[in-house]
């Protein structure tokens, strides 16, 4: 059974984190918020780290159900990528910026090894689109998947670029455009010049 407690310290993190940072947040102010003793806090976490944790080990089984769902459906290379995409899109939604820069420098053990699942499964629902998109022929076949994998990893350095930013200040509008262009990309250009042929 799952306490009220846990879920309200759960929360405030959230809350907080992504307000301040991981760094600027102290366990006395997410008791506070979460009108909590340090007592009950310690009841359920040892220390800051273990709920940011929460937060990944959250998201990480959240990311994975909707991503199987879209398997089982056997869904085509489109509705995959389409997933993918709203997976990320509602991760950077659901933290901001100064929260995940905190998160992905952090030096506690647990978290980079939860960071790394996160990766791992990532790539394995990338390879999983990758190769559907080639057996659907949505790729083009020189497309390779170390190619595939770079673009995605320019991507992000894209939405997070300080001049896109400027472009699209709108940080829904500015992973929705990074996100399309990509898709466009790897799909649509191809068969427009087949069309042209």
């Amino acid at each position: 059974m799952k306490s009220k407690k846990r879920d309200s310290i759960i929360n405030t993190s959230k809350e907080l984190l992504n307000q301040f940072g991981i760094d600027k947040v102290s366990v006395e102010e997410i008791c506070r918020k979460a009108n909590v003793s340090k007592g009950t806090y310690y009841k359920y976490f040892s220390n800051k780290d273990q709920v940011v944790m929460e937060l990944v080990k959250g998201f990480l089984k959240d990311a994975k159900e909707r991503f199987l769902i879209l398997v089982q459906q056997r869904a085509v290379f489109e509705k995959l990528i389409e997933g993918l995409i709203k997976v990320k899109v509602d991760f950077m939604k659901e933290y901001t910026e100064v929260f995940l820069k905190d998160l992905y420098k952090s030096t506690d053990e647990m978290i980079q090894q939860a960071l790394l699942e996160l990766n791992k499964q990532s790539l394995d629902n990338v390879v999983y689109v990758y190769e559907l998109g080639l057996k659907e022929k949505k790729i083009n076949p020189c497309v390779t998947i170390e190619f595939f994998l770079y673009q995605l990893e320019l991507m992000d350095k894209i939405r997070t670029d300080e001049r896109i930013k400027k472009i699209y200040p709108n940080r829904d509008e500015r992973e929705l455009i990074v996100f399309q262009q990509f898709l466009f990309g790897i799909t649509g250009i191809k068969r427009s010049m087949e069309s042209k042929n």
